[in-house]
């Protein structure tokens, strides 16, 4: 009998053991390190080359996503498990690059990419995980890049602690402590004091960006008071904000919001926004900042009454050495705080955002995960 036009005679279920012998044949056979995630179970099936790349000997071939995800390092696996949610519901396929270090000390640096395969009548039926290790073409030239950054780095720390030294000895020139100084003295010595503090921020935040793109530092995450981070730093930001008549206000809920994070890097993040809202806000002007609770998540809001962000500039804020047009009038920053914001908000599994309109003011959101219990 003649097989009409466009008719098939395979069978789901022959499709189905194409799929899984394509599947088999990439865990068995393949040099590249593979792995294969059922997405009704959330079973996962690992290669043996992904386990000899991952150092990996004593962990099981067959193990669940949950499981799978506490073999690698918290932030990726925050990252890994977005990116495997986007793929499964966007087909969004995924490039990450990612360190593990072993018991034995040895960092292996690794490039992971994962895919979708379908069926003919396109049923997502397995996701597939492949990867190897991340040694780029021009490896000497990051080499030598990479030398150079951390003799900035290394720079940028040492110039840190003679700035602090130099601000101690500013403000008890201006307590009177080394004798008694005019009103106009005691304003200049302020301006230092004050010109000193945005150095030393810019330095940290030069410091701070090495040690998130290096991951010369792995960030340690622990249950964290979330208002007591922002607290501290608004705290830090009232004495200027008085002397400018700019006025704070805060909204949060009654008791602590827990999140996963490093209580250091949340300070800076906050630290940075609230510096770059104080910058531009006129004086009169005011911030408000806002904490909003939500079933899995908490969202902090840093609004203010400055000049505002031009919509095409928006876009670029958050990239490395950008700045607004009006940040490169105040000529007082590196484009790295912004950049640097994204980065932690990134490693902790958040979003950063930024909503702005010229001559109404400019709000950044910043959302993250809470702490389960």
């Amino acid at each position: 009998m003649k097989r009409r036009k466009g008719s098939s005679s395979v069978s789901p279920t022959s499709r189905r053991q194409s799929v899984d012998a394509v599947v088999s044949f990439f865990l068995k056979e393949t040099t590249v390190g593979t792995w294969t995630l059922d997405p009704h179970d959330s079973s996962i099936s690992i290669s043996e080359e992904f386990k000899n790349l991952h150092r990996f000997e004593n962990k099981p071939s067959e193990t669940t996503l949950k499981e799978f995800l506490t073999w690698i390092p918290v932030k990726t696996a925050l990252k890994l498990k977005k990116a495997i949610k986007s793929l499964a519901e966007e087909g969004k396929e995924f490039e990450l690059r990612y360190a593990v270090d072993t018991e034995g000390g040895e960092r292996i640096n690794i490039l992971q990419r994962g895919t979708i395969i379908r069926t003919r009548r396109g049923k997502p039926p397995i996701i597939m995980g492949m990867c190897t290790n991340d040694v780029p073409a021009n490896a000497q030239e990051l080499s030598l890049s990479a030398q150079r950054e951390e003799y900035m780095a290394t720079l940028f720390h040492d110039l840190k602690n003679p700035l602090l030294g130099m601000n101690n000895v500013l403000r008890i020139m201006r307590e009177g402590r080394l004798g008694n100084i005019s009103d106009d003295q005691s304003i200049a010595l302020e301006q230092l004091i004050e010109s000193n503090a945005q150095l030393v921020s810019m330095i940290q935040n030069v410091v701070e960006v090495y040690r998130f793109e290096r991951s010369v530092d792995e960030v340690t995450l622990e249950n964290t008071n979330l208002l007591n981070a922002l607290s501290s730093c608004i705290a830090s930001i009232v004495p200027v904000a008085r002397e400018r008549q700019i006025a704070i206000s805060t909204e949060f809920p009654k008791g602590p919001v827990t999140v996963f994070a490093n209580k250091n890097a949340l300070r800076r993040l906050w630290q940075n926004i609230l510096d770059n809202a104080l910058k531009f806000t006129p004086a009169d002007g005011s911030i408000v900042v806002r904490a909003l609770l939500h079933n899995s998540h908490v969202t902090v809001e840093i609004e203010d009454t400055g000049p505002g962000i031009p919509e095409d500039e928006q876009k670029v804020l958050f990239k490395r050495f950008k700045q607004s047009s009006a940040g490169k009038q105040s000529m007082s920053g590196t484009g790295l705080g912004l950049y640097l914001c994204k980065k932690i908000v990134t490693a902790h599994g958040g979003e950063i955002s930024c909503t702005s309109r010229r001559g109404k003011g400019t709000v950044f959101s910043v959302t993250l995960p809470k702490a389960t219990a």
